[in-house]
């Protein structure tokens, strides 16, 4: 139920609501890995938003750990939305081309 509460509030952009719930639903120790990953995003991407970069990179890179298909693409768009926040646009286009 958190989970989906965290990107519920995520889709809202309820952004802070999303980072709870979302380590409400981490705390209650999710055994689906695809679920799992998404709370990870969800919360990243919050944290991102809230502009709390250093909490986004830490849950970026336990994101990172899941072998799931669609990650790599992902942690590029995230690892390229953080760098940009931090005025490092001279990294992102390594990102895709790497």
């Amino acid at each position: 139920m958190y989970y989906k509460l965290s990107v519920h509030a995520y889709n809202l952009c309820l952004f802070k609501e999303s980072v709870e719930m979302g380590e409400e639903a981490l705390d209650a120790s999710i055994f689906d890995t695809r679920i799992k990953a998404n709370t990870i995003q969800a919360i990243c991407n919050s944290h991102y938003y809230l502009s709390n970069y250093e909490q986004a990179r830490i849950y970026l890179d336990q994101y990172k750990e899941f072998s799931l298909p669609e990650v790599k693409d992902n942690v590029n768009v995230l690892e390229a939305m953080l760098y940009s926040a931090n005025g490092d646009y001279h990294i992102i286009s390594w990102l895709f081309h790497s």
